[in-house]
């Protein structure tokens, strides 16, 4: 018959064995836990970039039902008095420019050997309504992967997570602001879409931060049912969701021109282009680093 003290050393050995069983439970715990997680994350993972492709691609099915055609680089403005140094090359002796409505000469830029025309996709609304209802124009970008149709619903949130095809999904479609009443016609209309990992939707509006992507692509093109807008970048900065630069229908000419020193003092750079109260403009805006911060483009109306 064992002693007490044999029994005490094995009590002690079976407590010792238990006491190491434990840890090695809590860890294969720990461990699956750890594996469903990463699971979890890949399958997210997966489903977002399932969602950029499908979205991409029925973006890309849209657009393929479009036309396209060559354009020549657009008519661009200068100050009374001044024109371009390509300009001032091309006219002949005595040859005035054509003046536009605000006073201002419109000169045509001339492209350098190394630039070819731009193609533009040419929409067709009646095909565009058949899908959407909401459909009010066409915006694109040459040079970039904007080249979107743009709707304008009853308030800015359903577009937030719902295509152009009004499937829900978080890529959304690109909107103009719903409280907009003249749409096109507004001295300043706001048209947002999200900023996307995929380099979709209004992704690249960040890059004009950088001053050889705003150089190399100044120009907004936005066709509605009735005309062709073609704009010129003269402002782009990173700001604030509830930054004083989401206005329009403004009350008199002097609060646009307010607004349109002060969104041009805010830009990274300085393009050069005059804007009065006279223009229009138009507003691009998407999310930038966070929820609470935003890149905001402005592009003034230099043909219609």
């Amino acid at each position: 018959m064992p002693d007490q003290k044999t029994e005490n050393t094995q009590e002690k050995k079976t407590a010792s064995r238990k006491r190491k069983r434990r840890p090695s439970v809590v860890w294969r715990l720990v461990m699956l836990a750890a594996v469903a997680v990463l699971v979890f994350s890949l399958w997210q993972l997966v489903r977002v970039f399932q969602n950029y492709r499908e979205v991409d691609e029925d973006y890309g099915s849209i657009t393929a039902q479009m036309e396209k055609r060559s354009v020549p680089v657009p008519v661009t403005t200068a100050a009374p008095g001044e024109e371009s140094e390509s300009n001032a090359q091309e006219k002949e002796p005595g040859e005035e420019s054509e003046e536009g409505e605000t006073g201002q000469e419109l000169v045509m830029a001339v492209p350098q050997e190394t630039e070819e025309p731009y193609e533009l996709t040419v929409p067709d609304f009646d095909y565009l309504r058949g899908v959407n209802e909401y459909v009010i124009g066409w915006i694109q970008i040459p040079g970039t992967k904007i080249n979107y149709p743009v709707v304008q619903g009853t308030d800015n949130e359903y577009w937030l997570s719902h295509t152009f095809e009004n499937k829900e999904k978080f890529c959304g479609a690109i909107f103009m602001d719903a409280g907009i009443e003249d749409r096109f016609d507004d001295k300043n209309p706001i048209i947002y879409g999200h900023n996307l990992r995929s380099g979709s939707m209004f992704s690249r509006l960040n890059r004009y931060a950088e001053k050889e992507f705003w150089d190399e692509n100044p120009y907004i093109y936005i066709t509605t049912p009735d005309e062709l807008i073609i704009c010129q970048v003269f402002s782009a900065y990173q700001t604030t969701a509830d930054a004083d630069i989401y206005y329009f229908g403004f009350g008199s000419d002097d609060q646009f021109q307010a607004y349109i020193d002060r969104v041009t003092s805010y830009s990274v750079y300085d393009a050069g282009i005059t804007v009065t109260k006279e223009d229009s403009i138009v507003t691009l805006s998407t999310c930038a680093n966070d929820v609470t911060q935003r890149f905001v483009v402005h592009a003034k109306r230099i043909q219609n």
